[in-house]
């Protein structure tokens, strides 16, 4: 009497195959990332337009706490900055208040949606580019920032590797993530806006399902 592994392991009338001789198939994050990285680039690019609207209501902009974030990690006037995943350029705008008129910001995002919003509010230079392959030379930045943006960065590993590429020596990596309040009030506050109303307005906003 056969077994269901038995006859799920059966390909043909009279033959099986050994499991141990099945090559294994590529890691799912490997084999999915290419659906993934689309996935992500097409939901920015839908939500560009409403993307400075939301995060408005929630983050009262931050352009205040985002240059001080950039000072008190070192950035200073004259410098020369690369914003990854610089999307409308709140980022990039707060690090061109403090860098000033002798330093440069550019900004650099994979969804050209985001790169149009940008361009409006931001008049340096703009490139579409991921942050595991970065189109710059190496040495050429005092400064890589990166703004709520990690938890869509595919490979940590090749993208620092890209960021140290293109520092110049001493540079500095400064990333900008929120944190889970210890309070048990601020914990469940924070999951409902992040996994539950912030998604859901960006839903509305689309008008996907």
């Amino acid at each position: 009497m056969r077994g269901p592994t038995e006859e799920w392991m059966q390909t043909a009338p009279g033959t099986r195959r050994d499991p141990l001789e099945v090559p294994p198939h590529s890691p799912l994050t490997e084999y999915y990332e290419r659906d993934r990285q689309d996935y992500v680039v097409d939901l920015f690019n839908r939500t560009a337009q409403h993307y400075d609207t939301i995060e408005s209501l929630f983050l009262k902009g931050g352009l205040w706490y985002r240059r001080f974030g950039m000072k008190r990690a070192g950035m200073k006037a004259g410098m020369k900055v690369l914003d990854m995943a610089t999307g409308t350029g709140a980022v990039a705008r707060g690090a061109v208040r403090i860098v000033g008129p002798t330093g440069r910001v550019f900004g650099c995002d994979p969804s050209p949606g985001m790169l149009r919003q940008a361009k409006k509010v931001f008049s340096g230079p703009l490139t579409h580019g991921v942050g595991d392959s970065l189109p710059f030379k190496s040495e050429l930045f005092d400064f890589v920032t990166m703004g709520i943006a990690l938890r869509h960065v595919s490979s940590l590993a090749r993208t620092f590797e890209e960021y140290l590429r293109v520092l110049k020596p001493g540079g500095r990596v400064w990333i900008l993530e929120g944190h889970v309040p210890k309070s048990r009030l601020g914990h469940s506050l924070t999951r409902f806006v992040w996994a539950k109303l912030i998604p859901g307005m960006t839903l509305v906003s689309t008008g996907s399902r």
